[in-house]
This record gives C-alpha cells, structure tokens and sequence, in this order.
C-alpha cells in the first residue's frame, strides 16, 4: 500500500480513491486513505503498457514552430488563438517544424496527437 506524509490531503471527505479491489479493505482502515469520502475498486485488470514519459520541447521562433520529443508519426496543427489553422505536419526523426505567417508575440495552439499546448511567437 502507498504510503504519504501527513497532511498531504486538505478535504479527501469530498474526493473518491480508487484502489485496487484486493485492497479497498486495507485503504479503509488505513490513515489517509479512510479519509476518503468513497474508496472505489479500480474498474479493469492490470495496467497494459506505460509510455516513458519523455519531455516535448516546443519553440516558436519567426514563424518557425519546432517540435521535439514526441513520437514519430504523430501528427502536429499549428492554430492561431481564434482557431485558424496555420500549418501542420508530422512527427518524424523525432522532430517536426511547421512554417507559419504568425509574427513576434502572436499566440499559437500547436496540437502533438491529441494534447495542446498555447505558445506565444518570439
């Protein structure tokens, strides 16, 4: 069972836990965890596979998006604030760069797969 500092949880009465099901007895008697308002058995078996969690570096610069880190084949869409697709492409070597009209200070959605992330152009 995980264990936590003191303290860790300002009001666990008002948020669920899910634990596995072998274990909700455990997390029931168990401080923090009984703290919980509901302790719900976690639907489904196992966890299948994690991705590594690998940082994505994104820089905006003349127009220039660059993306790096993320997986090859994954899409890129460069937007403007208001929605307005200005350049896509796909991951590939590990990197993608999208050309773009946006100019110095103009903010940009760049959607990676099915993640957002706002940058403002340097």
């Amino acid at each position: 069972m995980p264990s936590t500092e003191f303290g860790a949880f300002d009001t666990p009465n008002y948020a669920t836990l899910y634990v596995p099901a072998s274990a909700i007895n455990d997390y029931k008697k168990k401080y923090p965890w009984s703290q919980f308002g509901t302790i719900k058995e976690i639907e489904g078996t196992s966890v299948q596979s994690v991705k590594e969690s690998v940082p994505v570096l994104i820089s905006a610069n003349n127009g220039l998006i660059s993306v790096k880190g993320e997986l090859d084949g994954e899409p890129v869409a460069v937007y403007t604030a208001e929605g307005k697709l200005m350049g896509s492409g796909t991951i590939s070597g590990g990197l993608a760069t999208v050309s773009t009209s946006l100019g110095v200070g103009a903010v940009a959605v760049v959607k990676i797969g099915q993640k957002a992330v706002k940058v403002v152009m340097r």
